[in-house]
């Protein structure tokens, strides 16, 4: 059976903290009341509480609602589980107003609920869940039911925030100049500024792109999100989906080109069988009978204009054929005279 590390708080103490085996199908509400059976005072046994799920023992964990399982949250918050008794009234003899259930179920079933957040965000990628949020409530988004709302909704805004922090941290222009980011969203990057973390800036990976378009694309095909409430989001969250794809396959390509590329500057003549070319020194010392024979030709370069062609063979004695390149001809003008 998986293995979970249960804390169970109540007041200031802390009645459990321990590692222990739970049931991969049993729900969070029908672990605690089997739990507290077991291991608790019968005071304890019929009270409401609350449940948070996090990675590590201390430090900031996650809400879930009492009708989730206990093994699905640990996989997808992590496999610490922090339990709160809660304490709903001091004076135990005070009487509590009767709800009616089929009120609530009322309430519950027509009233929107939005995920929430640490009100002080820790960092810019929080502050960037707040804001997605407060994005779906001001289009008036939001879901049925504060479970839903705390899980399927929470896991929604985080998915999506990710994803705008992936592209934000690596190079916002860069995407922007393959697949222009939707109108809605654009608000949302210019916040991952580089110099503010240690390491060097990151890159796109391909791999990375792929898992987040797929994260987003399931999100699509849930009912909730084809409602009235969220058709206003659904073709730019889509397209933001579906360009993540094509921009990883756009650097996939580019990839594959640039290996191409370099495999084409490969020599494919072996170097040693090759010609060669060997610079000699000029020979400065030239007889009178050389300087007398190439007189005119010097003369000719020396009031010429530097962008015109000479036909050195005009000047050529005995009827010899040369044949002069601009480099030739400055060369015999400094070395001839």
């Amino acid at each position: 059976m998986p293995i979970i590390h249960l804390i169970i708080k109540h007041k200031n103490s802390i009645l459990f903290d321990e590692g222990t085996p739970v049931d991969e199908h049993v729900t969070i509400d029908d672990f605690f009341t089997a739990f507290a059976i077991d291991r608790l005072e019968p005071v304890l046994w019929d009270v409401d509480f609350e449940v948070h799920f996090g990675n590590r023992k201390i430090g900031n964990k996650e809400k879930v609602g009492k009708r989730c399982k206990v093994y699905e949250a640990s996989k997808i918050y992590g496999i610490f589980v922090e339990i709160k008794i809660i304490d709903p009234n001091n004076n135990p003899n005070k009487e509590q107003p009767l709800i009616n259930a089929f009120d609530l179920l009322m309430r519950s079933s027509t009233t929107l609920y939005l995920p929430g957040f640490n009100l002080i965000p820790r960092n810019a990628l929080d502050q960037l869940k707040i804001d997605v949020a407060n994005l779906i409530k001001d289009n008036g988004g939001g879901w049925f039911g504060k479970d839903i709302a705390e899980n399927v909704g929470k896991k929604f805004v985080t998915d999506l925030a990710n994803a705008i922090w992936y592209v934000d941290i690596r190079g916002f222009d860069t995407f922007n100049e393959q697949h222009k980011v939707p109108i809605l969203f654009e608000i949302f990057f210019g916040r991952a500024n580089p110099s503010n973390y240690k390491n060097a800036h990151p890159k796109f990976d391909f791999d990375n792109l792929q898992a987040l378009s797929r994260k987003l694309m399931n999100y699509s095909e849930l009912s909730w999100m084809n409602n009235q409430r969220f058709r206003w989001l659904k073709e730019s969250f889509i397209k933001y989906a579906s360009d993540l794809s094509s921009y990883s396959n756009y650097l996939l390509n580019q990839r594959v080109r640039i290996s191409e590329n370099r495999k084409s500057l490969t020599p494919i003549v072996d170097e040693s069988l090759a010609g060669s070319i060997e610079i000699m020194k000029p020979n400065v010392w030239r007889t009178p009978c050389i300087i007398k024979k190439y007189h005119l030709l010097s003369n000719a370069i020396e009031i010429a204009e530097f962008w015109k062609p000479i036909d050195a063979n005009l000047f050529c004695p005995d009827g010899n054929k040369i044949m002069l390149n601009l480099y030739g001809i400055f060369y015999l003008l400094d070395h001839v005279k």
